[in-house]
């Protein structure tokens, strides 16, 4: 994950200041079968306290080619844990077997109550199709 002051990005882009200092935060998501799951997508949380994430399992020696999807995350970084690598992660199932659909990106779509969201989640199957899917998230 990266982080750019949001003041000095836009003064150095629109009046050709200095580069802003460029932070960079590792983080060591899950593996599934001996495959490391890599970030897919992201949005920022309605408070802008954290960032909503996906990240997908898809078997294969680069991250641009294609290869077996074994499954997708959905997960939650809280910006005040950035430092310490903090975050919270949950492995996708559908009616009890691993999902293996690659989930690609989320977007918010409601909040139902705190700490409860309605996200869409959108999925690439490297087969010409997609799938848009529709979640329920509660972090807590």
């Amino acid at each position: 994950v990266v982080s750019i002051s949001h003041e000095a990005f836009f003064d150095y882009f629109l009046n050709n200041t200095s580069v802003p200092e460029i932070m960079i935060y590792r983080f060591e998501l899950p593996q599934f079968e001996g495959v490391s799951a890599g970030f897919s997508g992201a949005c920022s949380s309605p408070d802008q306290a954290g960032l909503f994430f996906t990240a997908s399992l898809e078997n294969t020696k680069t991250a641009t080619a294609d290869g077996e999807v074994l499954g997708s995350y959905i997960g939650y970084i809280p910006f005040c844990g950035l430092e310490k690598g903090i975050f919270s992660i949950c492995n996708l199932t559908y009616k009890d077997k691993q999902f293996t659909k690659k989930l690609e990106s989320i977007t918010l779509k409601n909040t139902l109550s705190e700490g409860v969201y309605e996200v869409i989640g959108v999925g690439d199957n490297d087969d010409g199709s997609s799938d848009i899917i529709e979640l329920t998230l509660s972090l807590k």
